[in-house]
This record gives C-alpha cells, sequence and structure tokens, in this order.
C-alpha cells in the first residue's frame, strides 16, 4: 500500500544523499559551536563543536541525518576531518579570546573507529593547523568503550597522543567503570534528559549527584548537557556539578557570532567584578 510519508522521507534522504559530498567541499555544512560554562565562576570552561547545514531546498538537516548521510556514503572521515579542521581554526583564535587554555570537544560516533583510522585523520589535521592535541576533546559514547576490538585500540593512540577523552550521554548506557579507569577518561558529559528540570525532580537531583560523586571518586570533570534555566543551573550547582553547557547560557553558534558572544561575557563578567 502506498505510504507519502515514507516516500516524502525516502525523497528527503535521497536529496541529503546526492548534495552531502559537495555540500562538504563547498563549506555548506557548517560547523557551530556551544560553550561551556564554569557555575560557580561564569568563566567560559570550552565549547562543543556541532555539526549544521542548511539545504537549499529541504531547509535545515538535522545532525544525526548528516550522519547518517555521510556513513551510508562512505563520507564519514570527510565530514569528520571537515569539522575537525574547524576546531582548529577556533583554537587557533581562541588565544587572542583571552581563552588560550580551554578546550573544544569533537564528536566521534562509534561506527567511525570501525570505518576508517580516526587517530590517523586527527594526528593528520591537527598537525597541519599547528594544534596540541591537549587542548582537542575527543567525545565518544559509552558504546565505544565497550567496543574493545573496533574501537579499543585507536582510543588508547588518541589518549597516548594527549587528546582529552570525554564519556558523551553518561548515564544512558552500560559503561564500565573499569573501562573509564583504564582509558583515562577526562570527562563524563551527563546526558540532557536528567538536567531538563532537575530543580523539580528530586529522583534527578539524587542521580546526578551520585554520578558527581562517582566523577569525583575517579578525578573526572562533569559536564552537564541540556541546562535550560536559571532554577536549574542553581540546583546543579548545589549538586557539585562545576560545568554546564545549554541554552540557558548560549545556543550553538557560527564562529563568528562565538567571537562577538565571548567578548559580550568578558565585558560583563569585568562590570561584576567591578561592582564586587
Amino acid at each position: 500500500e502506498f505510504d507519502p510519508g515514507l516516500k516524502a522521507l525516502a525523497d528527503r534522504q535521497r536529496l541529503i544523499e546526492q548534495d552531502l559530498d559537495a555540500a562538504i567541499r563547498a563549506g555548506s555544512v557548517e560547523t557551530w559551536f556551544q560553550p561551556q560554562v564554569d557555575l560557580e565562576t561564569g568563566a567560559i570552561a570550552g565549547f562543543e563543536a556541532l555539526v549544521r547545514w542548511h539545504h537549499p531546498r529541504l531547509g535545515f538537516v538535522s545532525p544525526p541525518e548528516i550522519v547518517a548521510a555521510a556513513q551510508s556514503l562512505h563520507l564519514a572521515e570527510s565530514l569528520t576531518a571537515h569539522v575537525a579542521a574547524a576546531v582548529c581554526r577556533l583554537l587557533s583564535r581562541l588565544p587572542a579570546l583571552g581563552l588560550a587554555e580551554v578546550t573544544v570537544a569533537l564528536n566521534v560516533s562509534p561506527r567511525e573507529f570501525a570505518l576508517y583510522s580516526v587517530a590517523d585523520m586527527l594526528e593528520l589535521v591537527t598537525s597541519q593547523h599547528g594544534i596540541n592535541p591537549a587542548r582537542l576533546e575527543i567525545e565518544i559514547t559509552e558504546e565505544a568503550i565497550l567496543d574493545t576490538e573496533g574501537a579499543g585500540y585507536q582510543l588508547k593512540r588518541l589518549e597516548n597522543a594527549g587528546y582529552k577523552l570525554a564519556v558523551d550521554d553518561f548515564g544512558m548506557g552500560h559503561s564500565s567503570l573499569a573501562y573509564l579507569i583504564s582509558l583515562k577518561v577526562d570527562r563524563l558529559k551527563i546526558d540532557r534528559s536528567f538536567a531538563k528540570g532537575v530543580a523539580e525532580s528530586r529522583g534527578n537531583q539524587d542521580l546526578i549527584a551520585a554520578l558527581v560523586g562517582l566523577g569525583n571518586a575517579l578525578r573526572l570533570d562533569i559536564v552537564v548537557e541540556g541546562v535550560e534555566t536559571e532554577q536549574d543551573a542553581a540546583v546543579l550547582e548545589e549538586l557539585g556539578c562545576r560545568i554546564a553547557q545549554g541554552y540557558h547560557f548560549a545556543r550553538p553558534m557560527p564562529v563568528e557570532s562565538l567571537a562577538a558572544w565571548i567578548a559580550r561575557r568578558g565585558e560583563k563578567n569585568n562590570a561584576r567584578m567591578a561592582v564586587a
């Protein structure tokens, strides 16, 4: 039986796959950045790189659609290298913006480790831009940690090369504490579903407090995603969370808008310190 909804989805996927390669090469697939903020001081603690594409016919194409199409077309390495290059360009600019020590996070999906050498690609891109690997944070999901055959060797290479490692969406999967310790993971990112409305949810507060305790015991930074209100930010700080990102602080933005946002935030912090 004909289903127009399924046909529309198939047509959309075909257009995305048809145009993705050219869009990557032309720079139409952009890298935007979302700031991470220290809850106690308000200082900028880092950024996360996020892929964005506004298709001329389809409009906004979601990141999962972009990643899925790239993997289907064997363009995963090209896409991640494209984003990594944008991350390196931002890292080159940050010292002039007064942020020489902060890191920028790059998402790498678990499947990519089986498709190509992520470690080789990142080594090439960072060396081309003269970037210290310690300033680039590789965000992986819990599945990648557990895939000791497909990803374990490359993750160890990334760790040995000096890259920071972060586990994204922590609490949603089945991470082994042994792997967190053996890989020397630097950060755990608590999934946004636990942070949303945390001020009104005793259960989520207890869960986040437990995760913060785990992070402290393992000497890992905890980053909370999806913080949308001042009340949630205040509760998270009380629970011991140090770093947060979300719409309460800033939405993802292109690099030029980011530079202006950094300047405005610096002016506000200076004014606050002068009053204090």
